[in-house]
């Protein structure tokens, strides 16, 4: 089992104790039922009735046993755990003869009396900060990692061609492809571009393209005679 970081002898304030139904009745018979009437109203009081235990710190949770005594004598086990990163609050309040530490949850209050309550206190607040440093911190998901685009396909050119004379033979990479004016559409790249015709001298351009509409006129002249 593990080692108790602190311990100390304490009563435990619990709401819903009852007294053993044959230690009531014999203390009942020798008081004429005194003592319920006694119970009772201490319980209105004080919010229940006080256990007397041990209360143990340990790394992750408080734990409150009660003695032998108290076990004989009510009814039922009153051990109480609560995990450290449930408290809310811890507070000190007066108390006759000790003091009493309030240990506050979402679910409710534990209160608790003892020598040394102050002290006692200050430790489970320090173990308490401890246990939520040990709370491993939200991890960042990782960021997708970026894939890079893949360059789109180059759209095609469209080569708008005239020429003066018209009716010339237009050739783009050396194959005939019709006569002037025309509109031919050719992939992007590199091309080169020529513009024939009978008795003329041959026009011809290096021409590098990447899409959109490119206009070319070829003026032909005349060959020498």
């Amino acid at each position: 089992m593990t080692t108790p970081i602190a311990r100390k002898i304490v009563n435990a304030l619990v709401a819903d104790a009852e007294v053993d139904f044959l230690v009531k009745y014999l203390l009942n018979a020798a008081d004429h039922g005194f003592t319920d009437v006694v119970l009772t109203e201490f319980k209105k009081a004080m919010g229940g009735l006080w256990v007397g235990g041990t209360a143990a710190l340990y790394e992750s949770k408080l734990a409150f046993h009660p003695n032998l005594i108290n076990r004989l004598v009510h009814a039922g086990d009153y051990s109480i755990e609560i995990p450290l990163r449930e408290i809310s609050d811890i507070q000190i309040r007066f108390g006759f003869v000790t003091k009493i530490i309030d240990i506050k949850t979402a679910h409710g209050t534990l209160s608790i009396r003892c020598y040394g309550a102050e002290s006692f206190a200050d430790t489970i607040r320090t173990q308490k900060t401890a246990e939520l440093a040990l709370t491993p911190a939200a991890v960042a998901p990782s960021p997708t990692p970026s894939v890079p685009a893949l360059p789109s396909a180059a759209a095609p050119a469209s080569l708008n061609i005239e020429s003066t004379p018209l009716g010339a033979d237009i050739e783009i990479d050396g194959a005939f492809v019709g006569n002037t004016p025309s509109t031919v559409t050719v992939a992007s790249g590199n091309h080169q571009i020529s513009v024939k015709k009978k008795g003329f001298t041959d026009w011809t351009k290096a021409l590098s393209v990447t899409g959109g509409t490119v206009h070319l006129k070829a003026e032909l002249e005349l060959k020498a005679q």
